[in-house]
């Protein structure tokens, strides 16, 4: 995901949880890729997937839990 640095803190500070104001989400072709087979794998629909990962990624606050999400995420992909 790309985000603009300071749009990004902006909106993660001001929202929190609260993502319904966050409009625009860059994705790669292949994380764009990646996000729809793991939101079909799930049974959620892709803007479902983008939300809540998003929100995953706003709380994570230690290096332990990024892992964890990591593996979580490939295990979805299959690899």
């Amino acid at each position: 995901m790309i985000y603009k640095g300071s749009m990004f803190m902006r909106y993660s500070k001001r929202y929190k949880k609260n993502l319904t104001h966050l409009t625009t989400v860059r994705l790669s072709e292949k994380l764009r890729e990646e996000a729809g087979r793991s939101a079909d794998y799930l049974g959620i629909s892709f803007s479902d997937f983008i939300r809540q990962s998003l929100v995953r990624n706003i709380k994570v606050s230690s290096g332990i839990e990024e892992e964890v999400s990591r593996q979580s995420l490939e295990r979805a992909l299959g690899r």
